[in-house]
């Protein structure tokens, strides 16, 4: 079915015309001989591959069928199938194939399965994809943890098998297993041998594993499975009887799957004929094995004379500049054939392609102070390709190490105009958030999620709800008031949600928010009506159809800029979600849709699609194995960072996958580096990128505080032109020009307004302004704009308790020193960073070892570092590389003692600990305006509520009692002259002054409260103290005082902060989520 506003990848030419002489060598073998090719990148190893085709066909009379030719992935098989496709007719091939000219090992060994099944009359054989095998694997480790099960090592505890990564080590060593003829039974002797308790328990887990899936789906088989499978069929001379020759294109993407299929094919005695280049690689960290070409003819048991060796001499892609960048990293690995590294560019008379040649070619390194200008400076060079040097958009590509940058690069370039791309198979569904809003709704209707307040918000103010958060608050306060005016206190959020369930609510009210909720709410009607006989994608097809984005997200592809590239990815992430439903239904065709739910739910590995994608007129970003067997006449790659490319953090360290592979082709594991290992990986994987350009190489990185350019960015940036600095990155959009135009009008004097500059600027915009071009008109400057409204936040006269004010301690004095920093963090939840995260553990440590009323005695560090290891699985995800979770715990490790210290002088000294994170609510209702008239919103009654946990609250030995708030962070940043105004602190006594608190004698005597600094700024003492004196009368009066003016302040409708000149950053606003709103507009 053909879908609007979505294409397959156009085919990228391909030509042999006029081959050099080692190209001549290969197109000169004798029909039915077998080969291995290696060649430099660039030396025109496909081109050739398809031109041996052509030779076969019309030269030597074979039929296409004959001939089957793969390569690594689903997107370099298409693009090698419409290139064969299109010189095949070029010579008036045309009859259709029996199967695909090109495909991956994957699709033949599936074809060779089916064609088994058909000759032995077999049910049909069905892949299990690597998704689904993850969620099986997911609930039986979760079922083994429920069930007490110990038969693993001490070290993958529980915490550890919980986790994803560990999920991927065991298919990866069951895949390697399988690949290599182990049964579980086998590989638990091979444990014994190797005295590797973790393969031994993975073994035993395996065999559960297996006999599940052979219970619960006989006929699936999983990626290796399905290989041996292919394997052992072409045992059968009815199998693939007509295949002559098999080509391989990429070959040192091969695992030992794909070779023990090459071999089947081999003992049938079918012509092999390899390609690659064992200096780069993509895929070793799932089992490819780049030295195949360097023992091809043994490892498919051919005679090692009879396969000739061909190396490819000539570098046909780009020029000298971009192939001594290539050289840097090739010669620094370890392969062992090394003939393709002597290769030399062609000379311009020596072309194989049609395309101008790129003697030219130019290298180019972009070293920024952030990533924000990183992607400014390469979003300005991309623009100048496409609008100076006539570069299609989708003849470019930006490359990343891993697939978190990917969206990161995506979505800067996208702000920096430059349209992009990702390929949907690099993250998962339930990564999508519109996946999630689509299955969100069909879960409500089918009572699989629960009807509250939140997910009543979250489905309204997805796209399928079409509410702002505005809009969502006057929904919520027409019911509030339409309650009260028929007699009903129920909170405005509580009805709406009631309304959602039951649609004539909604038709009380006649306004645009209104009338969007309640096509939800019958759209849910709907779903669950249909659901009993419904398959789950046509109950996917009413949310979409019913929800108008259709031809929203359409028009808005269509266009250019940030939306754009938006709608796109949506429009993507919904067609790759309908090819999921579909095939589910295809295969369990009387399934019922909950059950494609469970499968979304515990899903999180992505999966390859055939799903179509948008528009391929953008910019590809992808990860290096998204372009293998591609090439682009401008590559950027980008994110070169220390720790980062190359990432040296050793792979498979739970269960050693790699290890298996080593020792199955006889290499002794102790002899072999591991960090060189990963390195000489890290070095095929950044040579494969680098050499995708033909005409323009770039390679990016940021030099910040935290961030370093690696030593791969230097190697490439002293074989480059550096890009210099410019004083405006986004010149080279509308955007960039508009605001440039904008920042000179407003710039100048008052006195030079009438100035040929001024007159220049303002001539500018009116031209753009008559072209319509966005933020060129004065009537969109939102400097210039009334207020959007000017109701206040809160409804001081609603007794709902969604209108009430709520503080927390912590945030009072940021209300004090900066309105709008507050109403910031108050609206937008912060980010959690690995600092905020060990704060946590080590609070967490410290309530635990030191428990309230319980005598501890002397603490140790060691006691606390316990606590913190167990926990750490929690934080170690957030590091991006192996030496940051190394530095972080031996901070946790200073903090630890110190802390452990205070715990011991603190027990030394008589004191007794009466509460431990200790929550309390401090209710404050301030009356004295409810004389005020009811319509002046501005004014009235305020309802505060004060709400907290307190870290400790000690009784020292003379029965003072005294609140201690732990810090991690450094004391050196903390003023002392502002602590007796700590707003955090005076609320805590305060607290304790009302008997707000459990645990606190009502008598207490007040000992004030204190800050505990555990990262002391000396060695002379482990931890700081900073103390509160306690509060008299005069101090409560004041901090009463002090919570009236702010809640009076924070109910209100607008806030202040100070506005900074250009780029001057304030000490507490400099971050740029502040700053964003307090840099003064051009408009000002």
């Amino acid at each position: 079915m053909a879908i609007a506003g979505f294409t397959t990848p156009e085919p990228i030419g391909f030509s042999c015309a006029n081959p050099d002489e080692s190209q001549q060598r290969v197109l000169s073998l004798a029909p039915g001989s077998s080969a291995v090719i290696v060649g430099a990148p660039g030396t025109g190893k496909t081109s050739v591959a398809i031109e041996l085709v052509a030779r076969r066909v019309f030269t030597d009379g074979w039929s296409a069928d004959d001939i089957v030719v793969l390569t690594p992935n689903r997107l370099a098989a298409n693009r090698l199938r419409d290139a064969i496709s299109t010189r095949l007719a070029l010579g008036d091939v045309t009859e259709a194939a029996s199967g695909p000219r090109a495909r991956t090992p994957m699709s033949l060994a599936f074809s060779i399965a089916a064609e088994q099944a058909i000759v032995r009359d077999l049910d049909p054989v069905r892949l299990l994809t690597g998704a689904e095998q993850d969620a099986i694997i997911n609930d039986l480790l979760i079922g083994e943890i429920h069930d007490n099960e110990r038969y693993w090592p001490e070290e993958l505890h529980e915490d550890i098998r919980v986790r994803r990564v560990f999920r991927t080590e065991l298919r990866e060593l069951f895949g390697r297993a399988q690949e290599h003829g182990l049964s579980p039974e086998e590989l638990a002797r091979l444990a014994h041998e190797l005295q590797l308790p973790a393969w031994e328990s993975a073994a035993q887990f395996w065999k559960t594993y297996r006999s599940v899936v052979a219970e619960a789906r006989p006929d699936h088989f999983d990626a290796s499975e399905l290989l041996a499978v292919a394997a052992g069929a072409l045992a059968d001379p009815l199998v693939m009887a007509n295949v002559k020759l098999i080509i391989l294109d990429d070959a040192q993407e091969a695992t030992a799957g794909v070779i023990n299929l090459l071999r089947a094919f081999a003992q049938r005695g079918v012509a092999v004929v390899v390609l690659g280049d064992p200096d780069e690689s993509t895929t070793t960290f799932r089992g490819a094995i780049p030295e195949f070409l360097g023992r091809t003819a043994t490892d498919v048991g051919l005679d090692v004379a009879a396969v000739e060796q061909i190396v490819l001499t000539t570098v046909h892609r780009h020029g000298s500049a971009i192939r001594e960048v290539v050289t840097a990293f090739t010669t620094m690995g370890s392969a062992l054939v090394v003939g393709q590294r002597a290769a030399t560019p062609a000379a311009p008379g020596e072309l194989i392609t049609e395309q101008t040649h790129p003697q030219n070619a130019t290298v180019l390194s972009v070293r920024r102070d952030s990533r924000t200008n990183e992607m400014s400076a390469l979003g300005r060079i991309l623009r100048e390709q496409h609008l100076k040097n006539g570069v299609p958009w989708n003849r470019m590509a930006v490359i990343t190490r891993n697939g978190a940058l990917v969206s990161a690069y995506a979505r800067g370039l996208a702000v920096a105009d430059v349209p992009t791309r990702s390929l949907i198979s690099e993250s998962s569904l339930q990564q999508h958030s519109v996946t999630r809003d689509m299955m969100m709704m069909i879960k409500l209707a089918l009572g699989r999620a629960e009807f509250s307040r939140e997910s009543a918000a979250e489905m309204l103010t997805s796209p399928f709800g079409g509410l702002s958060a505005l809009e969502l608050r006057r929904l919520r306060l027409a019911f509030r008031h339409e309650g009260l005016a028929s007699g009903n206190n129920q909170p405005g959020s509580d009805a709406l949600t009631l309304a959602l369930r039951n649609p004539a609510l909604f038709a009380q009210f006649d306004f645009g928010p209104a009338r969007r909720a309640a096509r939800v709410a019958e759209t849910l009607e709907l779903i669950a009506e249909a659901a009993p006989t419904s398959t789950i994608e046509e109950l996917l097809w009413t949310v979409w159809n019913r929800s108008g984005l259709a031809k929203t997200w359409r028009e808005a592809a269509l266009s250019s800029g940030i939306a754009a590239d938006e709608a796109n990815r949506n429009l993507d992430a919904v067609i790759a979600l309908f090819t999921a439903a579909r095939r589910f239904v295809e295969r369990q065709p009387e399934a019922p849709a909950e059950q494609f739910i469970t499968e979304f739910e515990r899903t999180d590995v992505p999966e390859d699609s055939l799903a179509p994608q948008a528009d391929s007129s953008s910019v590809l970003v992808a990860t290096p194995s998204g372009v293998i067997g591609a090439e682009f006449d401008v590559v950027v790659v980008g994110g070169v960072q220390e720790n980062v490319w190359p990432n040296l953090r050793p792979r498979g360290t739970l269960l050693f996958p790699h290890r298996l592979v080593r020792h199955m082709r006889a290499q002794d594991a102790e002899s072999i580096d591991a960090r060189r290992e990963v390195s000489d990986d890290e070095k095929r994987m950044f040579a494969m990128a680098v050499s995708r350009a033909r005409l323009v190489l770039i390679v990016s990185a940021h030099d910040g505080e935290d961030d370093l350019p690696s030593p791969y960015f230097e190697r490439v940036a002293n074989r480059s032109v550096r890009v210099p600095e410019t004083e405006d990155d986004r010149a080279f959009t509308l955007r960039g020009l508009v605001a440039g135009l904008r920042r000179r009008l407003i710039a100048d004097s008052p006195e030079s307004a009438d100035s040929a500059e001024t007159a220049e600027a303002a001539t500018a915009l009116a031209k753009l302004a008559e072209a319509e071009v966005a933020g060129a008109h004065p009537d969109s400057w939102l400097g210039l704009r009334d207020w959007s409204t000017e109701l206040p936040i809160v409804d001081r006269w609603s007794d709902d308790d969604d209108e009430r004010i709520r503080l927390s301690p912590s945030k009072l004095e940021s209300w004090e020193k900066d309105q709008i920093v507050w109403f910031i963090d108050s609206i937008v939840s912060g980010e959690q960073t690995p600092a905020s995260g060990l704060g946590t553990l080590l609070h967490s440590a410290m309530e635990a070892v030191a428990p309230a009323g319980v005598p501890t005695g002397p603490v140790t560090g060691d006691q606390l570092m316990s606590v913190v290891d167990e926990r750490w699985s929690e934080l170690s995800t957030a590091f991006e590389a192996e030496w940051q979770s190394t530095t972080e715990k031996r901070r946790a490790a200073k903090l630890s003692a110190a802390i452990a210290a205070y715990l011991s002088n603190f027990d030394a000294a008589g004191s007794t600990l009466l509460s431990n994170e200790g929550g309390f609510h401090l209710v404050l209702d301030f009356d004295d305006e409810r004389d005020a008239d009811p319509r002046d919103a501005s004014r009235g009654p305020i309802r505060l509520t004060v709400s907290g946990k307190i870290d400790r609250v000690e009784a020292e030995a003379d029965g003072s009692v005294v609140i201690a708030d732990l810090k991690t962070g450094s004391a050196t940043s903390f003023k002392v002259k502002e602590l007796p105004q700590n707003g955090q602190l005076t609320c805590y006594q305060l607290a304790v002054n009302v008997n707000a608190i459990e645990g606190v004698p009502p008598d207490a005597q007040p000992g004030g409260a204190k800050l505990i600094f555990a990262a002391a700024p000396n060695a002379k003492t482990p931890y700081t103290e900073r103390r509160q004196a306690a509060g008299d009368q005069e101090f409560f009066d004041a901090a009463i005082e002090r919570l009236r003016k702010a809640a009076r302040g924070m109910a209100g409708s607008s806030f202040t902060g100070r506005v900074f000149e250009s780029e001057e950053r304030g000490e507490f606003s400099s971050r740029y989520e502040y700053r964003i709103h307090l840099v003064k507009a051009v408009t000002e």
